[in-house]
């Protein structure tokens, strides 16, 4: 009798059903390993959701988990500066920034937010500035802020020189006052290094001066942090702050002078004055928080 070749049950086709079986495992470690790493999706940056909890940090209650998936959330999100309807595009800084904030440059596509910056000449109708550059802006303040915590999110910095791009932290409410701030990654000639990012805080000392604990450049000193992908990260803890790339500790500050009050996220990208960088985007894969104070227990 001849052996049919192939049939479950004969030596041949054992083989062959053991080789699909193990084909289909390493298949599914392969897709696991792709939305672990973050690039699974539609877009570069999409990622497969926020662990149960932080990567550093004793917080586990995660009160934003932003993954840019859909149309932008208005109840999470404002375009512009203010607090919506109430909204405006000046610069956080027009002494040292060119950059009118247009909602019409604020954009989720792929799933990603993507702030657009490029030249073009504006009016500014609070106030009558003109700025020759217009850009993206969104913050968190319709949220109420958190305090205490720790916060990432995974950014794209454009290659391109003479922007300023940022993901900051301001107080609740909205406008009500300022310092205290803390910069969680920023890249500017005007505060630090524009190719890697810097980390500080500002507050008033007992005078009412202004102070700040930095700039503190961080990140691998020979590596040029723009035009890929990496995750800024801040531990927010009573007297400390501390900031993370792609996992990796950085610069400490310590004192009274942390901030103590709730604050709101901004991530925005304005240009600096005198430059002329040709149009970009800053990508933003996803925002995260984990908080044990957010929203109304925060204040």
């Amino acid at each position: 009798m001849v052996e049919e070749q192939g049939r479950a049950g004969t030596p041949r086709g054992r083989i062959v059903a053991a080789v699909v079986a193990l084909l289909a495992v390493v298949a599914l470690l392969v897709t696991v390993t792709t939305l672990r790493d973050g690039q699974g999706g539609t877009g570069d940056g999409a990622t497969a959701g926020a662990p149960a909890s932080p990567p550093v940090g004793s917080y586990r209650t995660l009160v934003l988990d932003e993954d840019f998936d859909g149309p932008l959330d208005r109840s999470r999100w404002a375009d512009q500066r203010g607090n919506p309807p109430h909204t405006y595009g000046s610069p956080f800084n027009p002494t040292k920034e060119n950059t009118y904030f247009d909602p019409d440059q604020v954009d989720v596509r792929d799933g990603n937010l993507v702030l657009r910056a490029e030249p073009r000449r504006v009016t500014d109708p609070l106030g009558g500035a003109t700025y020759d550059f217009v850009s993206g802006v969104v913050h968190s303040g319709p949220t109420g802020g958190f305090r205490y915590g720790y916060t990432e999110a995974r950014i794209l910095i454009p290659a391109e020189a003479g922007y300023w791009p940022a993901f900051w932290m301001l107080p609740s409410p909205v406008d009500g006052q300022w310092p205290p701030e803390i910069d969680i990654a920023e890249f500017s000639s005007v505060v630090a290094t524009t190719t890697r990012p810097s980390f500080n805080v500002h507050w008033r000392d007992e005078k009412g001066d202004h102070r700040q604990a930095g700039p503190a450049p961080y990140g691998r000193p020979d590596a040029d942090h723009r035009g890929g992908w990496h995750t800024y990260g801040l531990l927010w803890e009573p007297g400390r702050a501390q900031v993370f790339v792609d996992g990796t500790p950085g610069p400490v500050f310590e004192g009274d002078h942390i901030p103590a009050q709730p604050m709101y996220i901004v991530l925005g990208m304005g240009v600096v004055r005198g430059q002329q960088p040709p149009a970009a985007d800053m990508l933003v894969d996803y925002v995260r928080v984990w908080s044990d104070e957010a929203g109304d227990q925060a204040h």
